[in-house]
């Protein structure tokens, strides 16, 4: 089973957190017998959420069973707490649980997970009791257990039943920081002020040390004209005198006003809607109203008003979420939602709006005048059986259906009755009862099919070959999915299809007629055991992903004895990851001029990579983690946009080439548990190496070659498990050097004069005096674990 990455997004624009970081890591007890619960309060914008994303990321690789509920001031209100309860049930324990009242999800909670030791991430809670919904009690939860709670309100924290170990303050970042922050954002291509240093120091003393109002004005200034910057600091100065809250507001403001009229309405339509969901789907629906959508929606995430994170949903700061709806309401007072009941008290009308979520059956009305502007429609807890529904649903303008989660059928009435010829997007995604896609000829302009997590769905409908304007379909998790209709040929436009953890046991041949395919993934399909050679026809593709497949017929990637890859001359990424039968990599690979990223991890039956690998002049990533080869070749010196080379674990890997010294753009080299017995003096010449992890290499003995003190750039070097015995003098010329590991270097004689600049050194003595040299003057951290001699 593959292990799922926990990883959150977090911003690349981390200013100030080290600290907090460091303070909040330190408090928890790893030998503690009680689950534990990290608080962190501060005000809106102040980056708390941030902070407890980057806590959570450093500490989920101790953990199998990981969850962040995000937002749940915002979801409580809108969906309710069972919805939150459901959604942390699912996260742990990989099940859809009915959770039919808060009682109901506390009991569950309780009995389930104190058998998993668990990392919880509960963003943005303001009433205790929703935190006593989710984690009111230690003993809910197994030792070794972590919970982290992020609230504006510290009584929140004071309150709980639940003892929080730390209650961490999260204050305004200084006024260095704050400008370090802001010249990433104002200046992106540069790292002067370029003249603006005066402005900026006055801007900056003006924002009050809040993150986010930092992002949002420093993004906004990029590029503007001398007079833009003029006149800023005025309009911060006049907001100076209202409350917190407030200003933060007025300063948010100042960006959305410098959007034009269409930006301006797809930010508050994120605002209301938008949060959350997918940005294709929303795109989709965009682009059928106006040009420019993407364009737009890149104009928002350059200027900190959005993100679009964890496979493509838009998020969105509940301080710029309040300041879109306020805008709403100001300008759209006609459209204001309004909640009413219809004579048969199930309908919810957004009106003009265009948005419409739908619970329970539709309305009986006059369908031409409740839906005559509707564009998306998100429809919960449909009855499937629909007896008391007989007229047709006219929904000529709208674009995008959702129907995920419910119990239709392919018989249900409800598409014959459905009449949308407009559709763009159909989201059938975990209706687990259906067995075969309805007859999809009627939306003949349909770009989006999700039917990912339908697990008893057996068939794909023929009448999928019509829909000649589809361009993404998503059938991943359809584990009874054993076949693939020919007709998926037909799908002209098709560019990504996604497969992963299907049943399917083979691809048509039709695929090779796929001429604009970009990404073509099938991770896990562990039944699929055939691949055509029409795939080899896929002159779009871009990204071709077989990892942990069961493929045996040529073109076997997983046992890759003769494919023939020199059709590809757009392919970027080719992922075979654990295709643990695949004993060659064709010379042809050498074509592929376009590669940029070839992973073979886990290919432990890998002997040998083949010589025409030097031809990817493109190549800036290859890993070789846990593969089965012995060497590496020469001519991968040609290589000269390498920028990652990870052989971790090749435990047959004997001998690093001199030839490695000719890539002048590697900048991560990890061999760690690797058989290694020397490192050639020529890795000297990598001028741009920033990690070099040598780690647990148990036949490198003697000297780390002198000419690693050439590495200017070189910021971590870990040796931590290697029997070295000396470090060269040299390593004090490593300017740039901040983390040395040098833990469980038994054999290590002594140690050299270290880098001036270092910042973290972990090593191990048998001697309760440490080494001379090891404790510069900048150092911040020194970890030292006392260990035996062989002789005690």
């Amino acid at each position: 089973m593959l292990r799922p990455d926990f990883h959150l997004d977090v911003t690349k624009h981390l200013v100030g957190f080290g600290d907090h970081v460091k303070k909040i890591k330190s408090l928890v007890d790893a030998s503690t017998s009680d689950a534990q619960m990290i608080g962190i309060y501060g005000m809106g914008g102040i980056g708390k959420t941030t902070l407890a994303k980057i806590i959570y990321n450093e500490l989920s690789n101790d953990f199998v069973h990981c969850r962040f509920l995000p937002d749940i001031r915002e979801t409580a209100h809108h969906r309710g707490i069972t919805y939150l309860q459901k959604q942390l049930i699912k996260g742990i324990l990989s099940i859809e649980d009915e959770v039919s009242n808060v009682d109901d999800g506390i009991r569950l909670i309780k009995t389930r997970f104190k058998r998993r030791k668990v990392l919880i991430l509960l963003d943005d809670i303001d009433k205790k009791d929703h935190l006593n919904a989710l984690a009111k009690q230690c003993d809910w939860f197994t030792s070794g257990s972590i919970i982290i709670v992020t609230t504006r309100n510290r009584a929140i924290l004071d309150q709980s039943e639940f003892k929080v170990i730390h209650k961490h303050e999260l204050n305004k970042i200084d006024e260095e920081h704050s400008l370090i922050l802001f010249k990433k954002l104002a200046f992106r291509e540069g790292d002067s002020l370029m003249g603006f240093k005066g402005i900026s120091h006055k801007i900056v003393s003006t924002l009050g040390g809040l993150p986010l109002a930092i992002e949002v004005i420093g993004s906004y200034l990029c590029g503007k004209s001398q007079d833009v910057w003029d006149d800023m600091p005025k309009q911060l100065e006049a907001q100076q005198q209202d409350q917190v809250q407030e200003h933060v507001q007025k300063i948010l403001q100042i960006s959305y006003d410098g959007l034009n009229d269409y930006q301006k309405e797809i930010f508050v339509d994120i605002a209301r809607f938008f949060i959350g969901k997918d940005s294709k789907f929303a795109i989709c629906m965009w682009k059928d109203h106006r040009f420019g959508a993407n364009q737009a929606i890149e104009e928002l995430k350059l200027r900190c008003l959005i993100k679009i994170v964890d496979d493509g949903m838009i998020w969105m700061h509940d301080q710029l979420r309040d300041l879109g709806r306020s805008k709403w309401q100001e300008k759209e007072a006609s459209k204001v939602l309004i909640e009413q009941k219809d004579t048969d008290g199930q309908f919810m009308n957004l009106q003009s709006s265009g948005f419409l979520q739908l619970r329970g059956p539709a309305s009986s009305g006059d369908s031409d005048k409740l839906y005559s502007e509707l564009r998306w429609l998100q429809w919960l807890d449909i009855d499937p059986d629909l007896s008391s529904w007989t007229t047709n649903l006219r929904l000529s303008t709208l674009l995008v259906l959702q129907l995920s989660c419910n119990r239709i059928t392919e018989d249900w009435s409800g598409w014959t009755l459905i009449m949308a010829e407009r559709l763009k997007v159909l989201d059938l995604a975990c209706c687990e009862y259906l067995t075969c896609t309805p007859d999809l000829s009627v939306f003949t302009k349909l770009e989006i099919l999700v039917l990912k997590g339908c697990q008893r769905l057996e068939q794909v409908h023929p009448s999928i070959g019509n829909v000649k304007s589809l361009v993404s379909l998503d059938l991943s998790g359809c584990g009874s999915l054993n076949e693939l209709p020919g007709e998926l040929g037909q799908l002209e436009e098709l560019k990504e299809l996604i497969l992963d953890y299907a049943g399917i046991t083979k691809i048509p041949t039709s695929i090779g007629s796929l001429r604009k395919l970009k990404k073509l993934s099938a991770r896990a399909c562990q039944s699929l055991r055939e691949i055509p050679s029409s795939i080899w026809d896929l002159q779009s593709l871009q990204c071709l992903d077989f990892s942990k497949s069961a493929i045996e017929g040529l073109p076997a990637v997983e046992m890759l004895k003769e494919p023939v890859l020199t059709a590809f001359t757009e392919l970027e990424i080719i992922i075979l990851k654990d295709c643990y039968r695949l004993k060659q990599v064709h010379h042809s690979i050498g074509k592929v001029k376009s590669l940029v990223s070839l992973d073979l991890s886990g290919c432990g039956s890998l002997e040998e990579l083949p010589g025409e690998l030097g031809q990817l002049e493109e190549l800036k990533e290859l890993i070789l983690d846990s593969a089965g080869i012995t060497k590496i070749p020469t001519s991968i010196g040609f290589l000269r946009k390498l920028e990652k080379l990870s052989a971790r674990a090749c435990r047959s890997l004997r001998q690093v080439p001199s030839s490695i010294g000719d890539l002048e753009n590697l900048q991560h080299l990890d061999i760690s548990d690797s058989a290694i017995e020397e490192l050639p003096s020529a890795i000297g010449k990598l001028k741009k190496l920033r990690r070099l992890s040598l780690e647990s290499c148990s036949s490198l003995e003697g000297e780390i070659p002198r000419e690693i003190g050439n590495l200017s750039s070189l910021e971590i070097l870990q040796l931590t498990g290697t029997p070295i015995l000396d470090l060269p003098e040299t390593i004090t010329n490593l300017s740039s050097l901040k983390h040395l590991s040098l833990e469980e270097c038994h054999k290590l004689r002594s140690l050299p004069e270290l880098p001036s600049g270092l910042k973290v050194l972990r090593i191990s003595s048998r001697s309760p005096m440490l080494p001379q040299g090891c404790c510069p003057m900048h150092l911040e951290t020194l970890h030292v674990s006392w260990t035996r001699s062989s002789s005690s």
